[in-house]
């Protein structure tokens, strides 16, 4: 019994605290480090879909389909008065101003393109993905921002353009309407001709960007500018 508890004592004895230091994970994501493997990429990738759903889950009162048709015959915008919301009664009688606009569509926007951004600015870290499957991703990432900055062409035209995130002092002059368009549909054409993506999805992966969904969207934004 005392050879045993001396082993134990003599193992006690060789232990560190270094299991209790832990490396701050927003540290870690702020310089790059985290995303060095498939499942951060795969778990960076499904963050720029996440914005997708924000428009009508956190911002009932900026659902895409009620903004976009505002200005027609056929939305009412309603309210207590023409206070209630005072921006959207501003975006149905024409008379929005650059304090009274969908903010929050804004962000929603930005943010979409800052997560797709760092899909794509770090996809080749990861050693242990395939190069099929990083491209893949940077199919996926360069649709999904090519959407986000479609919501943004459409409701305000000229808007900051970039492709990879801004850093200190974060400045970006406005891109006209129609270098945007270029841009936008540049990107979804280099997409489609990738061969990347499959024109169904896979089992297990619904909901995933596709051809098909890149070649609708591309052919949304021509016809918008036309």
């Amino acid at each position: 019994i005392s050879c045993i508890a001396l082993s134990v004592l003599g193992g006690m004895s060789s232990c560190t605290d270094d299991f209790l230091t832990a490396e701050s994970q927003s540290k870690l994501m702020a310089d790059g480090t985290f995303y060095n493997s498939d499942k951060h990429l795969t778990e960076a990738l499904v963050a720029a879909y996440d914005p997708l759903k924000w428009y009508d889950y956190f911002y009932s009162y900026e659902s895409l389909p009620f903004v976009a048709d505002m200005m027609s015959e056929d939305v009412m915008v309603g309210g207590s008065d023409a206070n209630d919301c005072l921006y959207l009664h501003k975006i149905s009688n024409f008379s929005a101003l650059p304090t009274t606009v969908s903010d929050q569509s804004w962000s929603i926007c930005y943010s979409g393109i800052n997560r797709s951004n760092i899909v794509l600015q770090y996809i080749n870290n990861a050693q242990d993905m395939t190069s099929e499957k990083k491209a893949l991703y940077v199919a996926e990432a360069t649709t999904l921002r090519a959407w986000y900055y479609t919501i943004l062409w459409k409701y305000w035209g000229n808007v900051p353009y970039y492709e990879s995130n801004l850093t200190f002092p974060y400045l970006c002059p406005q891109m006209g309407h129609d270098a945007v368009y270029e841009k936008i549909a540049g990107s979804l054409e280099s997409v489609i001709n990738s061969g990347a993506l499959p024109m169904k999805s896979t089992v297990g992966n619904e909901g995933h960007v596709t051809k098909a969904m890149a070649e609708m969207l591309y052919a949304d934004v021509v016809m918008y500018q036309k």
